[in-house]
Protein backbone atom coordinates (compact mmCIF):
# COMPACT_ATOMS: atom_id res chain seq x y z
CA UNK A 1 0.00 0.00 0.00
CA UNK A 2 1.15 3.52 -0.70
CA UNK A 3 1.99 5.15 2.55
CA UNK A 4 0.72 8.51 0.38
CA UNK A 5 -2.62 7.43 -1.56
CA UNK A 6 -3.62 4.33 -0.02
CA UNK A 7 -3.75 0.87 -1.95
CA UNK A 8 -3.22 0.47 -5.68
CA UNK A 9 -7.05 0.44 -7.47
CA UNK A 10 -6.07 -0.48 -10.78
CA UNK A 11 -3.64 -1.41 -13.45
CA UNK A 12 -3.68 0.26 -16.44
CA UNK A 13 -3.24 -1.48 -19.80
CA UNK A 14 -2.43 0.84 -23.16
CA UNK A 15 -4.09 -1.97 -26.01
CA UNK A 16 -4.22 -1.20 -29.85
CA UNK A 17 -7.36 -3.25 -29.67
CA UNK A 18 -10.04 -3.47 -26.88
CA UNK A 19 -11.93 -6.16 -28.25
CA UNK A 20 -8.97 -8.53 -28.91
CA UNK A 21 -7.92 -7.70 -25.44
CA UNK A 22 -11.16 -8.16 -23.93
CA UNK A 23 -11.27 -11.34 -25.23
CA UNK A 24 -7.71 -12.40 -24.04
CA UNK A 25 -8.25 -11.16 -20.65
CA UNK A 26 -11.60 -13.53 -20.39
CA UNK A 27 -10.78 -16.38 -22.24
CA UNK A 28 -6.88 -16.79 -21.37
CA UNK A 29 -6.86 -15.57 -18.10
CA UNK A 30 -10.32 -15.75 -16.83
CA UNK A 31 -10.57 -11.95 -15.82
CA UNK A 32 -14.12 -10.42 -16.44
CA UNK A 33 -17.07 -9.54 -17.28
CA UNK A 34 -15.66 -6.28 -18.72
CA UNK A 35 -17.88 -2.81 -19.02
CA UNK A 36 -17.38 -1.07 -22.27
CA UNK A 37 -17.34 2.86 -23.05
CA UNK A 38 -17.02 4.10 -26.51
CA UNK A 39 -15.34 7.18 -27.78
CA UNK A 40 -14.76 8.73 -23.96
CA UNK A 41 -13.43 11.87 -24.20
CA UNK A 42 -11.82 13.53 -20.97
CA UNK A 43 -12.64 17.24 -20.07
CA UNK A 44 -10.59 20.21 -19.80
CA UNK A 45 -7.82 17.92 -20.94
CA UNK A 46 -4.44 18.93 -20.32
CA UNK A 47 -1.00 17.10 -22.30
CA UNK A 48 2.35 18.78 -21.51
CA UNK A 49 0.19 21.56 -19.33
CA UNK A 50 -0.99 22.91 -22.54
CA UNK A 51 -4.91 22.71 -22.45
CA UNK A 52 -6.34 20.79 -25.96
CA UNK A 53 -9.08 21.38 -27.69
CA UNK A 54 -10.06 18.30 -27.06
CA UNK A 55 -9.40 15.23 -25.12
CA UNK A 56 -8.97 11.86 -26.85
CA UNK A 57 -11.50 9.58 -28.26
CA UNK A 58 -11.25 6.47 -26.05
CA UNK A 59 -12.53 3.20 -25.66
CA UNK A 60 -11.81 2.21 -22.19
CA UNK A 61 -12.57 -1.52 -20.64
CA UNK A 62 -13.11 -2.03 -17.17
CA UNK A 63 -12.97 -5.48 -14.97
CA UNK A 64 -12.08 -7.01 -11.81
CA UNK A 65 -9.36 -9.14 -10.48
CA UNK A 66 -10.29 -9.66 -6.94
CA UNK A 67 -10.03 -5.99 -5.84
CA UNK A 68 -8.06 -4.82 -8.22
CA UNK A 69 -9.41 -2.99 -11.09
CA UNK A 70 -8.40 -4.00 -14.82
CA UNK A 71 -8.72 -0.89 -17.10
CA UNK A 72 -8.41 -1.11 -21.29
CA UNK A 73 -7.35 1.96 -23.04
CA UNK A 74 -7.43 1.88 -26.99
CA UNK A 75 -6.56 5.34 -28.53
CA UNK A 76 -8.90 5.74 -31.45
CA UNK A 77 -7.41 9.05 -32.95
CA UNK A 78 -4.27 11.09 -32.82
CA UNK A 79 -4.76 13.56 -30.20
CA UNK A 80 -1.57 13.90 -28.32
CA UNK A 81 -1.45 12.17 -25.11
CA UNK A 82 0.55 9.51 -22.87
CA UNK A 83 -1.61 6.72 -24.25
CA UNK A 84 -0.35 7.70 -27.70
CA UNK A 85 3.58 8.00 -26.49
CA UNK A 86 3.24 4.66 -24.79
CA UNK A 87 2.54 3.12 -28.20
CA UNK A 88 5.61 4.40 -29.89
CA UNK A 89 7.76 2.55 -27.70
CA UNK A 90 5.82 -0.42 -27.11
CA UNK A 91 2.73 -2.91 -28.96
CA UNK A 92 0.96 -2.37 -25.80
CA UNK A 93 0.77 -3.47 -22.31
CA UNK A 94 0.61 -2.26 -18.75
CA UNK A 95 0.63 1.57 -18.31
CA UNK A 96 -0.04 2.88 -15.15
CA UNK A 97 -0.97 2.00 -11.85
CA UNK A 98 -4.27 3.99 -10.18
CA UNK A 99 -4.83 5.29 -6.91
CA UNK A 100 -8.71 6.23 -6.06
CA UNK A 101 -9.17 9.13 -3.83
CA UNK A 102 -11.89 11.05 -2.25
CA UNK A 103 -9.45 13.85 -1.81
CA UNK A 104 -8.45 14.65 -4.81
CA UNK A 105 -7.39 18.27 -4.58
CA UNK A 106 -5.17 17.28 -1.19
CA UNK A 107 -3.37 14.40 -2.90
CA UNK A 108 -3.04 16.07 -6.33
CA UNK A 109 -1.18 18.91 -4.15
CA UNK A 110 0.75 16.10 -2.69
CA UNK A 111 2.46 14.52 -5.55
CA UNK A 112 3.27 17.87 -6.97
CA UNK A 113 4.88 18.72 -3.73
CA UNK A 114 6.82 15.46 -4.22
CA UNK A 115 8.37 16.49 -7.50
CA UNK A 116 5.95 14.50 -9.89
CA UNK A 117 5.12 16.00 -13.19
CA UNK A 118 2.05 16.15 -14.66
CA UNK A 119 1.78 14.35 -18.29
CA UNK A 120 -1.65 15.10 -18.93
CA UNK A 121 -4.67 15.16 -16.87
CA UNK A 122 -8.77 16.06 -16.98
CA UNK A 123 -11.78 15.25 -16.35
CA UNK A 124 -14.97 13.08 -16.94
CA UNK A 125 -17.78 15.05 -16.21
CA UNK A 126 -17.70 17.69 -13.14
CA UNK A 127 -16.81 15.03 -10.10
CA UNK A 128 -14.20 12.82 -11.59
CA UNK A 129 -10.52 14.33 -12.20
CA UNK A 130 -7.43 12.67 -12.95
CA UNK A 131 -4.53 13.10 -13.31
CA UNK A 132 -1.31 11.43 -14.66
CA UNK A 133 2.44 11.36 -12.93
CA UNK A 134 5.23 10.81 -14.75
CA UNK A 135 7.52 8.89 -12.44
CA UNK A 136 11.19 7.70 -12.86
CA UNK A 137 11.83 5.18 -16.41
CA UNK A 138 13.42 2.59 -13.88
CA UNK A 139 9.85 2.03 -12.35
CA UNK A 140 8.33 1.21 -15.97
CA UNK A 141 5.11 2.47 -15.34
CA UNK A 142 3.01 5.57 -14.56
CA UNK A 143 1.14 6.82 -11.74
CA UNK A 144 -2.08 8.03 -11.45
CA UNK A 145 -4.34 9.52 -9.33
CA UNK A 146 -8.08 9.46 -9.89
CA UNK A 147 -11.20 11.05 -8.11
CA UNK A 148 -13.59 8.69 -6.78
CA UNK A 149 -17.22 10.09 -6.90
CA UNK A 150 -20.64 8.98 -5.70
CA UNK A 151 -21.66 7.27 -9.22
CA UNK A 152 -18.34 5.97 -10.37
CA UNK A 153 -18.14 3.83 -6.68
CA UNK A 154 -21.19 2.38 -7.87
CA UNK A 155 -20.36 1.44 -11.28
CA UNK A 156 -17.06 -0.43 -9.63
CA UNK A 157 -18.97 -1.65 -6.86
CA UNK A 158 -21.17 -3.49 -9.46
CA UNK A 159 -18.54 -4.61 -11.90
CA UNK A 160 -17.12 -5.96 -8.52
CA UNK A 161 -19.80 -8.16 -7.95
CA UNK A 162 -20.00 -9.10 -11.31
CA UNK A 163 -16.36 -10.40 -11.19
CA UNK A 164 -17.12 -12.43 -8.10
CA UNK A 165 -20.15 -14.28 -9.59
CA UNK A 166 -19.01 -14.55 -13.25
CA UNK A 167 -19.39 -17.72 -14.81
CA UNK A 168 -17.12 -17.19 -17.99
CA UNK A 169 -19.48 -17.24 -20.61
CA UNK A 170 -19.59 -13.48 -21.48
CA UNK A 171 -17.05 -11.42 -21.88
CA UNK A 172 -19.30 -8.35 -21.47
CA UNK A 173 -20.78 -7.29 -18.58
CA UNK A 174 -22.26 -4.13 -20.18
CA UNK A 175 -21.72 -0.87 -22.35
CA UNK A 176 -22.75 2.94 -21.75
CA UNK A 177 -24.74 2.11 -24.79
CA UNK A 178 -26.52 -0.65 -22.94
CA UNK A 179 -24.68 -3.56 -25.00
CA UNK A 180 -24.49 -7.01 -23.38
CA UNK A 181 -26.29 -9.39 -21.08
CA UNK A 182 -26.77 -6.76 -18.24
CA UNK A 183 -27.14 -3.49 -20.17
CA UNK A 184 -25.43 -0.16 -19.42
CA UNK A 185 -26.48 -1.53 -15.55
Amino acid sequence: MSSLFGPIAQAGYVVRDVEQAIEHWASELGIGPFFRLDHARPDNYRYAGVLQEEGPDLTIALAYSGDLQIELIQQNDDTPSLYKEFLTEADAGLHHWCFFTNSYSADYQCAIDRGLSIGHEGSFGDDTRFAYFRTDPRVGTMCELAELAPATSGLFDALRTAARDWDGKNALFGSADGSGPDGGL
